[in-house]
């Protein structure tokens, strides 16, 4: 490389370093002609991109044509000088380019008669367009116009794979925030309806006090709580659907119309159960849940409960604070052809509690098992005065306590509190 060569090529990657540092999107490609045309000693120098494969058409993304910039405009490649271009990595013309391009008519309008091309290579050798420079006069030393133009054609083709990776960066963000948008619409969707899994309103003048905790691990989940009134019975469901998020949720919705369609014309307890599991085995095969349904009688002044493996609900005196779990057998809902739930019968008395609850209340309160439960029994025995509304937030709380970094699944929880004047109540249906 001769001197003159090689100073030239030096101060030419002194310019691109200045341009780099200041010069961003169309203006970096106007600098970096601008700068090839000057150094070049040049009357014109253009930068243009492929616009299809195979490579038919082109578009110029920088045009600087004596020291001004010019409007940047799209143009077929056949018979152009950048269609030898296209084809050999390099075109140079000494001379007559109106007579060997009569195709090109912007060079012959402007009496351009010299011409050097060479391609934009990406990665893979992927041509992504070319730099070419014009002029009016032969250019006397082509070795060192190519030498000096494959300097700028490099930081060209860097810069053009730089742009295509932020245009595809900026169409997926775009995408994704359209897809984001569109789950967090069915998402808001879906919370509502879980919403609406929910009872409206939680018995009330029946004799019976009934608390609630409702925690889903994301926005919806798998766990959900029901009431059914009929006459002088109150039946509590609560049930545990396999998963979390929408998924879960829609199982659960599912649940809630077969405990409706079976407790209509059901009242023990187990009955419901194995009638629910034949309707979900039908409905959502594959997917389970635990499940566990309470009817107070206001008549026997009993309850009746059955679980279909769930966990087994604490009973609670609240005179003495006494407490014990209250086993049964029964199978999930939805994995066996016959869960076999047993119904089972608890004498009722004034101040007598109830606690329903799924897994996720036990998971957060401790290690093991044992422990687990006595953390949860402590809770609800340790202020018998409490309200039952009180004690479900003083729950949360403690859960919060033992989960600093948030729920690793759903909370839900039922406390039921019997009232003195429970067998007195009469309701209609």
């Amino acid at each position: 490389m001769s001197g003159s060569v090689r100073q030239d090529s030096e101060d030419s990657l002194e310019w691109i370093g200045r341009i780099s540092a200041i010069s961003r999107g169309s203006d970096f490609f106007f600098d970096l002609v601008r700068e090839a045309r000057r150094a070049l000693k040049m009357d014109m120098c253009l930068i243009a991109r492929v616009l299809n494969e195979p490579i038919t058409r082109l578009a110029t993304i920088a045009v600087d044509l004596d020291a001004g910039r010019q409007p940047n405009f799209e143009y077929d490649v056949a018979g152009m000088p950048c269609e030898r271009v296209m084809r050999n990595g390099i075109y140079y013309c000494r001379t007559q380019l109106a007579r060997l391009h009569p195709e090109d008519h912007e060079a012959i309008a402007l009496g351009l008669e010299s011409y050097m091309g060479i391609t934009l290579l990406g990665r893979g050798d992927r041509i992504l367009g070319h730099i070419a420079v014009l002029a009016r006069e032969p250019i006397s030393d082509p070795a060192h116009t190519e030498a000096v133009l494959r300097i700028f054609a490099a930081r060209a083709a860097a810069e053009i794979e730089n742009a295509e990776l932020l245009e595809r960066l900026e169409a997926s963000t775009t995408a994704l925030r359209k897809h984001n948008a569109e789950m967090q619409r069915e998402l808001s969707l879906a919370v509502r309806l879980q919403r609406r899994l929910l009872p409206p309103r939680l018995p009330a003048g029946s004799g019976l006090s009934v608390a609630s905790l409702f925690q889903p691990m994301l926005d919806v989940g798998g766990d959900f709580f029901d009431v059914i009134e009929r006459g002088d019975f109150i039946g509590l469901f609560l049930c545990d659907v396999s998963g979390h998020g929408v998924a879960a949720a829609m199982v659960a919705a599912m649940v809630k119309i077969s405990l409706h369609e079976a407790a209509r014309s059901e009242d023990d307890p187990g009955r419901v159960l194995e009638k629910m599991n034949a309707s979900l085995l039908e409905r959502v095969g594959g997917n389970f849940c635990t499940a566990i349904y309470i009817v107070f009688d206001r008549v026997g002044n009993c309850m009746r409960y059955a679980r279909a493996g769930h966990p087994p609900p604490l009973l609670i005196d609240n005179a003495t604070g006494a407490w014990n779990q209250l086993q049964s057998r029964g199978a999930l809902l939805g994995a066996l052809a016959s869960p076999q739930p047993e119904t089972c019968t608890v004498p009722l008395s004034p101040g007598l509690r109830v606690l329903l609850y799924t897994d996720g209340l036990l998971e957060h309160l401790g290690a093991d098992g044992e422990e687990q439960m006595n953390a949860l029994a402590r809770i609800f025995t340790e202020s018998p005065e409490a309200e039952p509304d009180n004690l479900m937030t003083l729950a949360l709380s403690r859960v919060q306590e033992c989960s600093p970094a948030g729920f690793e699944d759903d909370l839900t929880a039922l406390l039921i509190e019997v009232q003195p004047d429970f067998a007195r109540v009469t309701l209609t249906t």
